[in-house]
């Protein structure tokens, strides 16, 4: 093969592959946006730096190496109105209760009634507002079992607007919530030896005293 012919092969090559570029940069499509818009998001990564994820993140299971607390292994930080809590809903969306704390009570909380279903106060004590179904009480104040008692006295006060609501003298708190199915209440909790209920459009709400 002539020194020509070699000549002629190679400038044909390179003509072949400048026509291959140009296709390739004729078929080149700008991004829709200007920067940063448009941009692929960040992923997670394991450094010690705080990230924030906008989407549902699902995970198999969950650990934590409980560094951050002398008991507990997982540690949730947010808070909402004072409280922290854990927003608990069903597969389609709707919502199913909440673990709700704070440094005075904590308990399950149902938002679409605006009432509590069990909770404990800071001093210990355990308040469920629904019926209790056990097998026997045992009374610390009187040292004595309910059923060995000579019974229990129980009455319930209610409130017809926005406002506290207490226990009569001599009874104790034993649970309270909102009248009504239809009450615009944005908060109701235990207040005192007594209930409150907030809100605008509020019916009142009542509290269980016993003794």
């Amino acid at each position: 093969m002539s020194r020509r012919t070699l000549f002629q092969l190679a400038l044909l090559v390179a003509v072949v592959a400048l026509s291959v570029s140009l296709q390739s940069l004729a078929a080149f499509t700008e991004p829709s946006s200007a920067p940063p818009a448009g941009n692929a998001y960040a992923p997670l990564t394991t450094s010690p730096n705080a990230e924030t994820k906008s989407g549902m993140l699902t995970v198999g299971e969950l650990g934590g190496s409980g560094s951050l607390s002398t008991f507990g292994a997982v540690t949730l930080k947010g808070s909402k109105n004072s409280w922290s809590g854990i927003n608990f809903q069903n597969v389609s969306g709707s919502s199913a209760g909440t673990l709700m704390m704070h440094p005075s009570y904590s308990g399950f909380y149902n938002s679409s009634d605006s009432n509590w279903r069990w909770y404990v106060t800071d001093s210990g004590t355990s308040i469920q507002t629904g019926n209790t179904y056990t097998n026997d009480v045992y009374l610390y104040s009187t040292g004595t079992w309910l059923s060995q008692s000579n019974g229990v006295s129980c009455v319930t006060n209610a409130i017809g607007s926005e406002g506290q609501v207490n226990c009569p003298s001599g009874y104790t708190m034993t649970g309270g919530g909102i009248n009504g199915t239809n009450n615009q209440v944005d908060a109701t909790y235990p207040s005192g030896n007594g209930w409150y209920c907030r809100g605008a459009g509020a019916h009142g709400c009542y509290v269980r005293c016993c003794k």
